[in-house]
């Protein structure tokens, strides 16, 4: 049944209400969550970087990187796998790491109490029933705080830090970064050309590409900054 509803929702036209839901809820977990972080997918990889031999010969894709923790968590329930591949993938290598950059380059403390180790011993032994349950997340977190933080608090739809990247990049601001992406010196890892024609689809309403550009506008600026700006820095002050 599953592999029947699989084959038919890959056959709706993109952008199809419920196409993407069908597609997850009928590929195994393996296949299809890694984490928040994944931006490209390899056939996109493959259109964007410029590769070689020695490159590929090294090169691990998501999937391969993440199977090593699915074989470990090959005995928990799917919400705990998955889980288990946020804490060792996407936490450490993403979203903490961005949060200890920040905060240090602009001198501020931070202080992360859902990762306080007795908390976590306590939480982990939490029943993923209870995990996820009514409709929302963090459940046994929010019935034990009922009473002690106010409902509207405690209730509302969890929020991230979202910027709007995808009206950015529509506005004056998408010709400025694509024209900071072309000439900071990364033609001989990206191609250039398959950037330039996925801002112009972003920009002209035929998908939303932000993620993808603003992943390589970061490459792009880092780039510039440290491989093209500090050496000639660096050997101007030689001089």
């Amino acid at each position: 049944m599953k592999r029947m509803l699989h084959a038919l929702a890959r056959l709706l036209p993109e952008g199809t209400y419920g196409r993407n839901y069908l597609l997850r809820g009928t590929t195994p977990l393996e296949q299809r969550f890694l984490g928040n972080a994944k931006i490209f997918t390899e056939d996109m990889k493959a259109e964007v970087v410029r590769a070689d031999r020695e490159m590929l010969r090294s090169y691990r894709n998501p999937f391969q990187i993440a199977k090593t923790f699915y074989d470990k968590s090959a005995h928990l329930d799917p919400v705990s796998r998955m889980q288990y591949i946020d804490m060792n993938l996407w936490m450490p290598g993403d979203i903490l790491m961005k949060a200890d950059k920040m905060t240090m380059a602009h001198s501020l403390e931070l202080r992360v109490p859902f990762l306080d180790v007795e908390l976590y011993e306590v939480s982990r032994r939490i029943p993923a029933k209870y995990r996820i349950a009514e409709g929302t997340t963090k459940y046994v977190f929010r019935k034990a705080m009922e009473g002690i933080i106010p409902d509207f608090i405690l209730n509302r739809p969890k929020l991230g830090f979202p910027v709007p990247m995808r009206d950015w990049l529509k506005g004056p601001q998408g010709a400025a970064v694509m024209e900071q992406i072309a000439a900071s010196g990364i033609e001989d890892y990206i191609q250039i050309d398959t950037v330039r024609s996925m801002m112009n689809r972003h920009r002209n309403g035929q998908g939303d590409y932000a993620r993808r550009i603003w992943t390589i506008y970061m490459f792009a600026l880092w780039h510039f900054t440290y491989m093209e700006e500090s050496p000639k820095q660096a050997l101007a002050t030689a001089l």
